[in-house]
């Protein structure tokens, strides 16, 4: 994995590096807007961040991430299990491979999981 990261970020170079990154606060500050335009879904954490995030989720996070693994989609990592008391918060990472439609895609239907 180090090695594919290296040859990774040397092709880049400098300026794809400093792309890629960029990409990723853009493609995470996208994700952070659409999920928590969604009711009852809150950001956990204030400050800056790069490609992660928590969501306070209105229901258990662990039960949100498999109806979202039927949809096709790894929602994130339910921090319950490791964290007492965050049973209803979600761990979810952007990177620079995101699209916008895969973004609103996973908001339309976390939408509808929650809704519904």
């Amino acid at each position: 994995m180090a090695l594919a990261c290296t040859v990774y970020m040397t092709a880049l170079g400098k300026n794809g590096l400093r792309l890629v990154a960029e990409s990723s606060v853009r493609n995470t500050q996208y994700a952070i807007d659409q999920l928590t335009a969604i009711p009852g879904v809150q950001l956990k954490f204030t400050g800056k961040r790069f490609d992660e995030f928590v969501l306070t989720l209105p229901t258990p996070a662990g039960a949100v991430r498999d109806a979202l693994l039927e949809e096709k989609i790894l929602a994130g990592l339910p921090l319950g299990p490791y964290y007492a008391g965050m049973e209803n918060d979600l761990l979810i990472a952007v990177t620079e491979v995101r699209t916008k439609a895969e973004i609103d895609r996973f908001a339309e239907v976390l939408r509808s999981r929650l809704i519904s």
